[in-house]
């Protein structure tokens, strides 16, 4: 059940969008004018959600509870349509249960969660149709509570997460044990959390079910902006795998365990790609990307995609090679490449930098002393390019004959342009990374065929 909340800009937005019969389920959030009568009433049906909230529940305008019911009961009587109301403010017998969503919001940072449970407990003793439950999720407890908290609903629930991990519980609706969610429009959404009719095509979220495989991506907030929702997604949808790939944002990997290891739905998990900073975190032990949760599998395919780059013969053994960064990325680069003569390592962290010529036994060279200096091969193992800094400016680079840039982002990085410019040969963070997703995807497929 996805339901596109539609905000009453004015009449020719809301029948503009109500139009859209690919998504019948519809909320019309009439809170956002104040003169309800300009609403355009003939686009009612018994799929409509008619949503007033006052400024406590997140709402635009505000109306007296009187005001409220009266205009609730109108709409319900002529369109058979469906109504939001708040738990709190509800007095039994004034609306039609069949037609009625009980609601409960809360914006605080971190929701009682005893409060939560007797709220459910009320719903459950009500005759509404749906239940409604509109909570920040901020982090994997929260979610992990969230979910055993819905199982002790009697009734369906519309859950609507917001906050930090409130995209993420949306996806996760079904899993979670809601019935239905909502989505917005990228132009006006109406509630923190939201995804967008663009997502429902990346995730297939049309034709997600509760037995849906799950995987993703675990790292920093840069996971929303991984070329791998787009890849393993399109591959799943064009091989009709009911499988879903989905960002998961962590800062906290004990956190983000504890909700993975309770979960009631933890089987369906086929697995994960690991990216910054959880690289050389994840396991203590040894630097991967790759995490295979039934088998308690953890690999690096950044590995393979830099041998790769030797086997097709774009680095030489007798390169002289200078690796950039300090990180879980130019150790994996080291260990590649480090049976060749002339490999050296620069970075911003002279602390890192330090740890990593002692223990592969290479010069480091400070940023400052990098004008001087020449290069057949650099390879960028920072972040510096992913947000448009210069990469060449900020290490004093001036001259080499080719790159391996990792960063990626949806424009060419700087350093990526300045060697198209120059006709330098260069892997971009693009060709790397699919270069390691092709090894990733066929660990998923083997995963999933197992399941």
């Amino acid at each position: 059940m996805l339901i596109l909340s539609i905000p009453f800009l004015n009449p020719e937005f809301v029948r503009e969008h109500s139009s859209n019969k690919t998504f019948p389920w519809k909320e019309y959030r009439l809170d956002y004018q104040p003169n309800l009568q300009d609403f355009p009433f003939e686009i009612l049906d018994s799929s409509s959600i008619v949503t007033l909230r006052n400024s406590s529940e997140g709402g635009k305008n505000n109306f007296t509870e009187n005001e409220k019911i009266r205009f609730y009961q109108k709409v319900v009587a002529e369109y058979n349509c469906l109504v939001d109301h708040e738990i709190q403010l509800h007095e039994r017998d004034s609306i039609d249960p069949a037609n009625l969503i009980l609601s409960y919001h809360n914006f605080s940072e971190e929701p009682e969660l005893e409060k939560l449970e007797q709220v459910i407990r009320q719903m459950n003793e009500s005759q509404a149709r749906f239940v409604k439950i509109a909570v920040n999720v901020n982090s994997y407890r929260m979610l992990l509570k969230i979910s055993q908290l819905l199982a002790l609903s009697r009734k369906p629930v519309i859950f609507a997460g917001m906050g930090r991990l409130g995209f993420l519980s949306r996806l996760l609706h079904l899993h979670l044990g809601a019935v239905g969610t909502f989505f917005g429009l990228e132009a006006a959404p109406t509630a923190n959390g939201q995804f967008f009719e663009s997502d429902l095509l990346k995730f297939n979220l049309r034709q997600n079910t509760r037995r849906t495989l799950l995987g993703g991506i675990i790292g920093g907030k840069q996971v929303y902006g991984s070329l791998g929702l787009e890849f393993y997604n399109n591959y799943f949808r064009q091989n009709d795998i009911d499988a879903v790939y989905l960002p998961f944002a962590v800062d906290d990997l004990s956190d983000f365990f504890e909700w993975f290891e309770a979960s009631h739905f933890k089987d369906r998990f086929y697995g994960f790609s690991i990216t910054m900073p959880f690289k050389q975190k994840f396991t203590k032990q040894e630097t991967i990307n790759l995490f295979l949760p039934n088998q308690n599998r953890f690999l690096n395919t950044d590995k393979s995609a830099f041998q790769k780059t030797i086997d097709h013969g774009f680095v030489q053994q007798t390169d002289s090679i200078l690796i950039v960064g300090s990180g879980a990325t130019a150790r994996v680069a080291l260990e590649v490449y480090g049976l060749f003569p002339n490999v050296e390592i620069s970075c911003r962290n002279d602390q890192d930098g330090m740890k990593l010529t002692h223990e592969f036994n290479r010069e480091l060279i400070p940023f400052v002393h990098l004008a001087g200096k020449e290069f057949d091969l650099i390879v960028n193992c920072t972040t510096i390019g992913m947000a448009g800094e210069n990469f060449l400016e900020l290490t004093n680079l001036k001259s080499f004959k080719k790159a391996i840039d990792l960063p990626y982002r949806e424009e060419n990085t700087l350093l990526t342009e300045h060697c198209l410019q120059k006709s330098l040969p260069c892997v971009d963070g693009k060709m790397f990374w699919q270069w390691q997703a092709e090894e990733q995807l066929a660990e998923f497929l083997e995963e999933i065929n197992k399941c």
